[in-house]
This record gives C-alpha cells, structure tokens and sequence, in this order.
C-alpha cells in the first residue's frame, strides 16, 4: 500500500496540473476572440467610411483604447455594426464557457462512496465521461486496518442512463500480518425513471455485478438491485437508498463484498458561493443473512476545484459498539470529461 499512496499523489497532482492549463488555455481562446470581434469592428468601420476621421488615443487601466470622431452621416451606420460584431462576440464567449458551466455543478452529483454511501438518483450527462479516484482507510473495531483505492469510469451512453467499473485495491492489516491485492471487477448500470415532481421524487434504478477477480475477491460471482430516491426543497435534498445482494453468501469478498441488504438515508445542502456540497447520513448493511446489521453514520463534503474538477472527503463511524469502523477517513478527486469519438454526430 506505500507503493500505491504516491502513485494517488501523483495522479492527483497530474490532473491538477491539467486544470490549471485548461484554464489557461481557455483564457487565452477567449482573449483572443474579443481582439478578433474587435479587429471586426475597427476593419467594418474603416470599409464604410468615405471620409476622413480624427482617432485620439488615451491610456487606460487595461490598455490603449481609441476614441474616433467619425462623421454625423457614419456614425449611425458604424454604431449598428458594432452592436452586431458585439453580439457574435457575446454568443462565441457563450459557446467556449458553455461546457465547464455545466460541469460547475458536478460537485451535487453525490456517487456510491464518493464520500459517504448514499448516492443521488441522477446519471452523468448524456456522451459524458467521469473518472474517480477515492481512498479510505478504515481501523475496524476488532483492530483490523484497511487501506482501499477504488478507481472507476463512468459514461453516459444514453439519455438519463450511465454505466461503469471499478476494481478496488485494497490492504488489508490483520495482527501485524498484511494481505493486500484485487478485490475483485465490478460492473454498473444506472438508469433513471424520472425527474422530481409534484409529488414524485427522482427515481432510479441501478445493478451491480461483481466478479470474482483478485486475490481478496469472493468466490462466485454476485449481484445486486438498487433503488434510489432524491427529493429537493430549496438548496437542501434527501436521498434515501435500499439494496439487495444476490448470489451465493458463501467465500464473499474481503473487501468491498456485495451485502445481502444495504439501506440507508442522507441529507445535504449546498453552498453555492463555496461551491461546497455539505451532507450527512446514516445507513445499515447486513453482509450475510445470519451476520448482524452494521449501523454507522457519515459526514462529508464536495468542493469544486474547477470547471470539471470535484474534491470530496468523508468520515464515518459506527453506532452500534461491537460491529463497524471505530474510524473511516476517505478523501478522494473526480474528473469529468468527454471525447468526440463517443459522441454521435460531433465532427
């Protein structure tokens, strides 16, 4: 696991890094627009001006500008071709901040796991990627450590539907002996019944497949089906989440197993100023049908770092005294993006 937490640092500092020059990029692209829309103006006015002008030039805070005295009779005509170089301007800054604007929200978009269990019942946006790469360590009651990354990719392959995998790595720290390895391949499909309501709140349904790939893997191949309900009021929502594992209980997962019940609720509130998404829960899951129920409660956060950047962090711990993490920290990062090739009819 020392291996693998430089190797998240670095991944970490790499998109980072990808962010700061994106921004800069599209820093540059719309300097240069407003400088192209304004070469326009000064080029249309010279083409329709017959007679001669006075330009005077004074300094200002950000640059030269110029002041023209044109003719009574060109005046009009020049401000009309102002107006419209201004307002194709106005719409090709539109088209380059149209994009990250959308993606400024992401940080409402609560995953499984991304940073407490309970998730919303929204997909990513149609033809969109995300990749996420959370770590949490937990120190259980009984005094077991465990150390856990879990990249995923998802992708919105349809409208109000994504699907996706992930396979975590995990160590795990059982009297001073150390095991660590895959914990198996999971696969995901998400699919959302309908918006909020009147009276209805956002549905979906999602299912699991876990397959058993990995040293700390289970044995046999589990499933499970998901129902997740969202419902908003104001800058507040509620999420509630119940699940059921399918599939043979014997020989499951060490790490990351697929419970036979999992349920639970979450409130959050967001911070629009902050860009933060503040929530708490409580859930309970129940590996097996003669194991006992685990109940434990979460806070977490989500901060937007930038246009398509989120951070999140998350702690949890158990309520009831003999079963559950005495201490789970998680912190990880998301990153949405997409790529023409899997976008129907982009050029």
């Amino acid at each position: 696991m020392s291996r693998q937490c430089p190797a998240v640092a670095a991944q970490m500092l790499w998109h980072s890094v990808q962010f700061a020059m994106q921004s800069c990029i599209s820093w540059v692209i719309e300097g240069v627009a407003v400088w192209v829309m304004g070469r326009l103006v000064a080029m249309r006015g010279k083409a329709i001006e017959r007679e001669p002008a006075t330009v005077h030039w004074w300094p200002r805070h950000d640059g030269d500008a110029a002041h023209i005295d044109w003719p009574v009779g060109r005046r009009m005509q020049i401000a009309m071709t102002s107006s419209r170089a201004a307002a194709l301007a106005a719409g090709a800054l539109s088209l380059l901040s149209a994009a990250p604007a959308r993606a400024q929200l992401d940080y409402r978009n609560l995953d499984d796991d991304r940073p407490t269990l309970i998730e919303d019942a929204y997909p990513v946006e149609r033809y969109a990627f995300e990749f996420l790469a959370p770590y949490r360590y937990e120190h259980e009651v009984d005094g077991a450590d465990l150390h856990l990354t879990v990249p995923e990719l998802e992708y919105g392959f349809m409208p109000n539907a994504e699907a996706g995998i992930r396979v975590p790595f995990a160590a795990v720290r059982v009297a001073g002996n150390t095991d660590w390895g895959v914990a198996g391949t999971k696969g995901f499909v998400l699919y959302n019944l309908n918006t909020e309501g009147a009276t209805l709140p956002a549905l979906s349904l999602r299912t699991d497949v876990s397959l058993p790939v990995g040293s700390l893997a289970g044995d046999d191949v589990r499933a499970s089906l998901k129902l997740i309900a969202t419902r908003s009021w104001g800058r507040n929502r509620i999420h509630v989440n119940v699940s059921r594992g399918f599939g043979s209980e014997d020989g499951l997962a060490r790490v990351e197993a697929i419970d036979r019940w999992t349920y639970g609720a979450a409130l959050d509130r967001t911070l629009f100023r902050q860009s933060i998404l503040a929530l708490a829960e409580v859930y309970g899951r129940q590996p097996v049908a003669s194991a006992p129920t685990e109940i434990n409660a979460s806070l977490g956060a989500r901060y937007q770092l930038g246009t398509s950047t989120v951070l999140d962090a998350g702690l949890s711990r158990r309520l009831r005294s003999s079963i559950g993490p005495d201490i789970a920290l998680t912190f990880g990062f998301s990153w949405a993006f997409a790529m023409t090739g899997f976008m129907p009819g982009a050029q």
